[in-house]
């Protein structure tokens, strides 16, 4: 549909720093200095689906500080990340994240990197790289000589809630004054050029107007609008041509069967 609004909130997404062995050579006991090549493969990945059910499934749960209330089956979009508890590489997973969600793509890369490492005698060196990892996520941070256990963190997703339409409401009046404050439907003409919200202007009868009503659930939205026109009028329903002494005409919802 043409018309829709947007509501937003943050809603909590969950991960874990994790600290990866990606090298250990052991020279203890060895008197003489080592050196040693080794090639370490790196990854990145985002898959949209599983981030976009994460987050979903967080947000249906919650209701935020806007009284912005996600429910099953609503329509969302993500918009954005941003840090929630600072962390190694925190800015950067947010960028990644944040650039991703606008391309709504998956990405998966991985690459190598060859380095040399000089082991003094006696020593034992181990790398780990930190890897930040949640539901559909996982981005590479520094590498690091010392392990830790893994450690929860979180960001947080911008997530916008999509209002579709519904339905149309028919409103009548007696003048102009009388149309709704709510935003109702304009008839265009050619070039773009909006002549009035009054579906009846030019043929009397009733000042009439439609007033679209929102809903966030894809399964209650309209696809499209059928107007039927028939000579007989049709209990409670609500006739955009009121007035005019011609036929009636009713404007009614189709909706996707298939959602």
């Amino acid at each position: 549909m043409a018309d829709e609004r947007v509501k937003s909130t943050k809603v909590e997404f969950k991960g874990k720093l994790h600290w990866e062995l990606i090298f250990d050579f052991n020279h203890i006991e060895k008197d003489a200095t080592a050196e040693r090549e080794k090639t370490e493969k790196i990854r990145e990945l985002y898959t949209v689906r599983t981030v976009v059910e994460t987050v979903d499934e967080t947000a249906k749960t919650k209701t935020n500080t806007d009284n912005v209330s996600f429910s099953l089956g609503a329509t969302t979009k993500l918009l954005s990340a941003s840090i929630g508890s600072s962390f190694e590489n925190s800015e950067k997973v947010c960028s990644f994240m944040s650039k991703h969600m606008q391309e709504t793509k998956n990405h998966e890369r991985e690459w190598e990197v060859e380095e040399k490492y000089k082991l003094r005698a006696n020593t034992r060196l181990a790398l780990y790289q930190i890897y930040f990892m949640a539901p559909g996520v996982v981005y590479p941070g520094a590498l690091v000589n010392d392990k830790q256990d893994d450690k929860d963190v979180h960001i947080f997703i911008d997530v916008q809630t999509i209002e579709l339409i519904r339905d149309l409401q028919v409103r009548y009046g007696n003048n102009p004054s009388d149309a709704s404050e709510e935003n109702w439907v304009q008839e265009i003409n050619k070039q773009n050029d909006v002549n009035s919200g009054d579906l009846n202007k030019g043929f009397g009868g009733k000042y009439t107007w439609l007033v679209p009503e929102y809903t966030t659930n894809v399964k209650d939205a309209a696809t499209s609008f059928t107007i039927y026109v028939q000579s007989q009028a049709k209990q409670h329903w609500d006739d955009i041509a009121k007035g005019t002494d011609g036929d009636f005409r009713y404007v009614k919802p189709i909706k996707n069967q298939r959602t």
